[in-house]
């Protein structure tokens, strides 16, 4: 058995505060028997080809045209009940976008300016340390929603996947469509309903939050914070102060962390 780690993000669009990379993580023989209840939910009436909370909330188009209010709702409480029934561990990272225009989009090299890459590298850490703290202690599978910036996010990963916390923890990362995996809608429902949280504060908290985020021993989430930004804005500035005056290499950097 392997624990396999499903994440989808949320807010990339441009009109959002803030930006959520979110999922979930379990066992792959609890993700089979996820999938199949998970499949028994879009086939019952009103059946859907798909889920993806964001036709759920706007039904324009998509497979949830023509379905009112309470179907769709009972649709989305009815997914609720599959992740509830089984054994999974469940995280969020957010990030403001004005934070990290303000902090540390002056600093990024341009291959990786996007928050998306501050996010898919707390995830991995996020994960495989709850697996290697208080699970099997297994090399974890990581499966992303596919993204735009995907071979930048491989890039990305192979330049630090021998370096500290990464080196041993992580087995696979792979990108795919939730049409392939179906644990990856679950993600979906996690990041925008985390990051609706967020964003819609006067509409207070909805039922299906709660339900998704209330174990606190079952989930887990981070925001950053001005002191976030501040710190990782201040690590980026002395390395790249530290290299410009030759007191250290991109060599050393890298010995220093493996």
């Amino acid at each position: 058995m392997k624990p396999i780690a499903y994440v989808d993000d949320s807010g990339s669009g441009g009109d959002s505060r803030y930006y959520v990379l979110g999922g979930f993580k379990a066992l792959d023989s609890t993700w089979e028997a996820f999938a199949r209840d998970w499949q028994g939910v879009l086939d019952a009436t009103p059946a859907i080809r798909r889920f993806k909370m964001q036709e759920a909330e706007h039904p324009d188009k998509g497979p949830f045209r023509g379905l009112n209010w309470k179907q769709r709702l009972d649709k989305v409480n009815a997914f609720i009940d599959v992740i509830e029934k089984h054994e999974l561990f469940g995280f969020t990272e957010a990030l403001s976008h004005d934070g990290y225009q303000l902090h540390l989009k002056p600093l990024q090299a341009p291959t990786f300016d996007d928050p998306y890459f501050i996010a898919f590298g707390f995830a991995l850490t996020a994960f495989s340390s709850h697996e290697q703290h208080y699970e099997s202690a297994e090399s974890v599978h990581f499966v992303f929603d596919e993204q735009t910036v995907q071979e930048k996010a491989k890039t990305f990963y192979l330049q630090m996947h021998d370096l500290k916390p990464y080196r041993g923890v992580i087995a696979s990362i792979t990108f795919a469509t939730d049409d392939q995996h179906l644990p990856l809608q679950a993600a979906d429902l996690l990041a925008w309903q985390r990051r609706r949280r967020l964003c819609k504060t006067t509409e207070g908290t909805r039922p299906e939050y709660t339900r998704l985020t209330a174990n606190p021993t079952r989930y887990y989430q981070h925001v950053w914070d001005d002191g976030d930004f501040a710190r990782q804005a201040k690590q980026i500035q002395e390395m790249h102060l530290a290299l410009r005056r030759g007191d250290i290499t991109p060599k050393q950097i890298l010995d220093s962390r493996r």
